[in-house]
């Protein structure tokens, strides 16, 4: 029996040791993103992290310098990536191949924006929501200088697109912020046990409706 444990002891030893260093970066990021959704910043343990991870505090010092480093690389690059796929799902407003000029179209373009937004926010959601509310600071520096900069690039490309909404005047940041508003707010539903989106196609249709009519001129 001993002998038999030391083999399984080594041979798991040998498995860890087999890992190059990126690897074993992007398995600590990946196990440490985990713990930093459940506990936050302040929360979390470097002990947990290196548990969670599978390898000793040492080893884990020797990929980050510190626990804020590593929150760096498992939720805030992360977020940031979530927030600039937002921005791209915008651009896809502004497509001078796409012809607009019709009410359908512009509801199959917001339909399908939306259905890319929620989607980015299943993502997007719990990373905000560890950045914003387990650290004040953190997440209010995050907040200003990162993520409604990046709302209000998003809001330019709405407004760039020339005679899209002929006739109408809307805000297009207020409208940027209740589309993701909205999408956060369904991501965190369906996270938390909900049915929101038992019947996507349909929640996006409504969603493209909701937006359309408060877009359209009257």
């Amino acid at each position: 029996m001993f002998y038999t444990l030391r083999l399984v002891v080594t041979s798991t030893e040998n498995t860890r040791s087999r890992l190059s260093a990126p690897d074993r970066r992007a398995q600590i990021i990946e196990a440490s993103r985990e713990v930093f959704l459940r506990s936050g910043l302040a929360g979390t343990r470097v002990r947990e992290l290196s548990a969670a991870a599978g390898v000793n505090e040492a080893l884990l010092y020797r990929h980050f310098e510190s626990k804020e480093a590593l929150f760096e690389a498992a939720v805030t690059e992360p977020l940031e990536a979530a927030v600039n796929e937002l921005i791209r799902i915008g651009g896809l407003q502004n497509q001078s191949e796409r012809d607009l000029s019709s009410a359908a179209a512009r509801s199959e373009n917001l339909e399908e924006v939306m259905g890319l937004m929620i989607a980015a926010m299943a993502e997007l959601g719990p990373l905000l929501g560890v950045m914003l509310f387990a650290d004040f600071e953190r997440g209010q520096i995050f907040y200003r200088e990162r993520f409604v900069p990046a709302l209000d690039q998003l809001a330019m490309t709405v407004s760039d697109v020339e005679g899209v909404w002929p006739g109408s005047d809307f805000d297009p940041r207020l409208t940027v912020f209740s589309g993701v508003a909205t999408a956060l707010m369904l991501s965190l539903d369906q996270r938390f046990g909900g049915d929101l989106l038992a019947d996507r196609e349909r929640v996006v249709r409504e969603l493209a409706r909701y937006i359309l009519l408060g877009l359209e001129p009257r």
